[in-house]
């Protein structure tokens, strides 16, 4: 089975959306930083029509996990020594 370049940006499309989704609703944010990475990493063709806008797609996914990960990150020191109890 032959891999067109094109069906690779499409994937990444579409990892860009699910990137953006998981950031959203998984647990702190590390499956819109895992998809989005994965998206960003599979996407070389830069003639594609879905190519810039898969990296957008894949980098708010990336930004947004990052963000609620750090959010998250700090949350749980917080409630941990008692600040926010």
């Amino acid at each position: 089975m032959v891999v067109k370049k094109q069906d690779l940006s499409l994937v990444s499309y579409i990892l860009g959306i699910i990137s953006i989704v998981m950031a959203i609703i998984s647990d702190f944010g590390i499956g819109g930083i895992i998809f989005g990475i994965i998206g960003l990493k599979i996407n070389k063709d830069k003639k594609d029509p879905y190519y810039a806008l898969a990296r957008k797609l894949n980098k708010i996914g990336l930004i947004l996990g990052i963000i609620i990960f750090v959010i998250s990150a700090v949350a749980a020191y917080l409630l941990s020594i008692g600040v926010l109890t």
